[in-house]
């Protein structure tokens, strides 16, 4: 193309244009057609909402309550029960430190006495004065004399932390990686 054809569309492109903001700069219009446009807009625009007042910034307790339970520790445990909660289930119960629901039976089990073995019961099965009535996901229903409780599944404060993965358990022997176990092949 020359340079005339490019002048050309150039003045083309400079007239739409000009055209355009004539007709966005006007907003006027006729009495006509301005009036029309103007109730139509009133008839179908809502009416003003009732302002509501903003909801309450809870960011800070959602920020507190990550920072201390952080997603990625190693440690990271549930909220602990009050001490009241755990007077409450009774000196005399052992902690319940897993419940199992599978398709041949539902157990709970109990913390063993000072490291003893730990005691799987099933419904109907006796721990102490208590009879075990229901066992739920996450929640067994112990049942006496002086009424219902309810244990949920806890760890043990005194335990140790669990150990990190790729590390040895203490105590445990250290085993040697598979290439370097007697016998096998170099890679």
């Amino acid at each position: 193309m020359s340079r005339s054809a490019f002048a050309l569309l150039g003045l083309g492109a400079a007239a739409c244009a000009a055209a355009i903001a004539v007709q966005l700069g006007d907003p006027g219009g006729d009495a006509v057609t301005s009036g029309a446009s103007a109730a139509a807009v009133a008839l179908w625009r809502p009416a003003p909402a009732v302002p509501t007042p903003p909801p309450p910034d809870r960011s800070a307790d959602w920020a507190a309550t990550a920072l201390a339970r952080p997603l990625f520790a190693a440690d990271r445990r549930p909220v602990a029960e009050p001490p009241a909660a755990m007077a409450a289930a009774g000196a005399e119960l052992p902690r319940l430190s897993g419940v199992l629901i599978s398709p041949a039976g539902r157990v709970a089990i109990f913390a063993g006495a000072e490291g003893g073995k730990p005691l799987v019961l099933q419904v109907g099965d006796r721990l102490g004065g208590f009879e075990v009535r229901a066992i739920l996901t996450g929640e067994v229903t112990l049942a006496s004399a002086e009424g219902e409780r309810v244990l949920r599944p806890s760890f043990d404060a005194h335990a140790s932390p669990p150990a990190r993965p790729g590390t040895p358990a203490a105590g445990g022997p250290r085993l040697p990686l598979p290439a370097q176990r007697p016998g096998a092949p170099a890679r």
